[in-house]
């Protein structure tokens, strides 16, 4: 059965079903169960699909508390896609495996949280991340030119972090907590250029590094749905298999990468 809902109909009605997205009616043929024939192709990009949602549940988990619950409504399904295109990517069609190499999660990188308040609108300049002799360098570029962080009306100070977590894809295992920098830049402290940030990353991960901007009036935080500047500064696999450490702590991800190692 079929009602009317808000001037939209919802339900199915005879051979149709009746939807409401983003304030317009969609009428869609109803699906008969067991009559739609999947082929391998679409079970695998549905698998595929499936690991890019469960990892970028563990990235919102991860960020939670740096994205402070402002980010847009589209979020969720955008880092899904984004995932998603690097994961078919990597993956053999044939032996179903996972071949990754240090920029295989290249979607990610400037992946805003919020697109209502895009991250490099603020920075001027976007910083880029390398990884060496296990150390993870996030480096605003040295131009000549000054840049600037910009600050909306009426505020007087930001706090930007820098926040990086781990995942094990072959383990399926994930870093507890992200670990973070922040520096705190007042309107007179303003110019990024030259300013660096290093983490110390072990071998065997995938290293995903955010950049948020917290701005204040005072001591009151003046971010909201509409403007909160935080994205995916980049995500970097780092060379070799992981050698446990007792200082870090993990959680399940309930998934694991199967992965190709051949070099």
């Amino acid at each position: 059965m079929a009602v009317l809902t808000n001037k939209f109909f919802k339900g199915v009605l005879g051979p149709v079903v009746f939807k409401e997205r983003k304030g317009k009616q969609q009428v869609v043929t109803k699906v008969t169960p067991g009559t739609m024939k999947q082929t391998t192709a679409t079970k695998s990009s549905q698998h595929t699909f499936g690991m890019a949602s469960s990892l970028g549940a563990h990235i919102r988990e991860a960020f939670q508390y740096d994205i402070y619950g402002l980010n847009d409504g589209e979020m969720t399904p955008r880092l899904s896609g984004a995932i998603n295109q690097s994961l078919n990517f990597c993956r053999d069609p044939e032996s179903k495996l996972y071949y990754f190499v240090e920029d295989s999660f290249y979607t990610l990188a400037n992946f805003d949280f919020n697109t209502a308040s895009k991250l490099n609108h603020r920075l001027g300049l976007n910083p880029k991340a390398t990884v060496t002799d296990g150390v993870l360098k996030i480096a605003f570029p040295d131009h000549q030119r000054p840049y600037k962080l910009k600050f909306p009306k009426g505020s007087t100070s930001c706090i930007m972090t820098i926040s990086v977590t781990l995942f094990r894809l072959r383990d399926g295992l994930r870093i507890n907590i992200p670990t973070q920098q922040t520096l705190t830049i007042g309107l007179n402290d303003a110019i990024l250029n030259g300013k660096t940030f290093l983490f110390d990353v072990p071998d065997g991960c995938l290293c995903i590094a955010g950049i948020f901007l917290k701005y204040y009036t005072n001591r009151l935080m003046i971010n909201n749905k509409l403007f909160s500047p935080a994205a995916i500064c980049d995500a970097l696999i780092t060379p070799g298999v992981f050698v446990e450490d007792d200082n870090l702590k993990w959680v399940e991800l309930g998934l694991r990468f199967k992965q190709d190692y051949t070099e």
